[in-house]
């Protein structure tokens, strides 16, 4: 399940009981709570995991032995959320680098944006001796800023989501997100200020920002 649902907004708009088992209306709520979260993410330029964190799945992505290691440290290009345990590493020249062989940048909180191999392993980032540096490192690990969606990234979702369904009472089709028959979202020009602002301290910072 996503940030939010359609029973979340039901209970955010104080809907009437009839409401709560309308078909039509939570269908119509759970598409509006998709085009809310995909505009939040794109917004935030990261995901925020799912109401449980048995949702959240692993997935591999790779990395440029050369374009994304800086020395020892090899740069992450989206959040990593977990511990050593929680995920594998696999270098260029096919070997696991194991939990024992490296620190993650931060080194106290979530999520992590890079991985530093330690000075004592003699270790480096390799590339296949009979290969490409592009995509030579393989991470296997949940890809996101939290496991579970944070209270406020909630709320942001509900709010917005509210919002879309409050506007089809108007005329105005200007800061509407409209679904595509591809499923495509469109994303409306604004976001409503109290959204922006519980969505501030989540827009990740990207190298060269500012």
């Amino acid at each position: 399940m996503g940030y939010a649902a359609a029973s979340d907004i039901i209970e955010f708009g104080q809907f009437n009981s009839d409401d709560a088992v309308n078909s039509t209306l939570t269908t119509y709520l759970g598409v509006l709570c998709t085009s809310a979260q995909a505009i939040i993410d794109a917004h935030c330029q990261r995901t925020f995991g799912a109401s449980a964190a048995s949702d959240v799945v692993a997935t591999t992505r790779k990395f440029d032995v050369f374009k994304d290691v800086d020395g020892s440290l090899l740069w992450l290009d989206e959040d990593l959320y977990g511990t050593a345990s929680d995920i594998t590493i696999t270098n260029g020249d096919g070997s696991a680098v194991l939990a024992s062989d490296y620190v993650f940048e931060p080194r106290n909180t979530q999520p992590k944006y890079a991985i530093r191999l330690l000075w004592s392993t003699g270790l480096s980032w390799q590339y296949p001796t009979t290969g490409d540096p592009e995509d030579a490192i393989s991470i296997l690990g949940c890809w996101t800023y939290a496991m579970t969606t944070p209270a406020d990234i909630k709320q942001a979702t509900m709010r917005l989501a509210y919002h879309f369904y409050k506007q089809r009472e108007t005329d105005s089709t200007l800061d509407r997100p409209l679904l595509t028959p591809s499923g495509h979202t469109i994303m409306p020009g604004k976001l409503p200020n109290d959204v922006i602002t519980l969505l501030g301290p989540y827009v990740k910072a990207r190298v060269g920002d500012g």
